[in-house]
């Protein structure tokens, strides 16, 4: 069975509602319009996933958010586009799939001139900004088994794993 999409349901869209209105006023106040496509991975006969779904810098994930281009923005009256991984989202527990969501809109920021106004676009949209993540590990373990804490990778991990503790209690020093 090939890659399939489907828009989203009104559970889904519950979340983005939701995660906009708590934590991304700007998006609500300028009303960025959201549009979620539901991604059902490739399956053999056997129904098991062909490969990842969704990849992000070629690494898999469970969601993407893009801007959309103008011409889209136009014929779809959405600005932006989230994709999620259809059996990674059932998978996840209500608390998990808003935490999905609030990364996915943390990716969004408003643009802003020196005096605050919001810039628009040529279609007198709000003009919107991808914000990258700001915490991202990658390497080899082969590299970081040779080298230990001499690799990049390892230096990585630790320097994640120092601002957590800072922010959670379960992780040990």
């Amino acid at each position: 069975m090939p890659k399939s999409f489907d828009k989203a349901g009104p559970e889904v869209m519950k979340f983005v509602e939701e995660a906009t209105a708590k934590w991304h006023p700007d998006l609500a106040a300028n009303d960025v319009r959201i549009a979620v496509l539901m991604v059902e991975p490739a399956k053999t006969e056997d129904g098991e996933p062909t490969g990842h779904v969704i990849t992000v810098n070629r690494q898999p994930a469970a969601a993407c958010i893009r801007i959309l281009p103008i011409k889209t923005r136009i014929i779809s009256g959405k600005d932006v586009l989230i994709e999620i991984d259809s059996d990674k989202w059932h998978s996840l527990t209500s608390n998990q799939s808003l935490a999905l969501i609030d990364h996915e809109l943390t990716h969004l920021e408003v643009e802003k001139d020196d005096e605050g106004q919001v810039i628009m676009t040529e279609d007198l949209r709000p003009k919107l900004k991808s914000i990258p993540d700001e915490i991202a590990i990658t390497g080899f373990m082969s590299v970081i088994k040779r080298h230990g804490i001499d690799a990049l990778e390892a230096q990585n991990i630790r320097e994640v794993v120092d601002q957590c503790q800072l922010v959670f209690d379960f992780v040990e020093a």
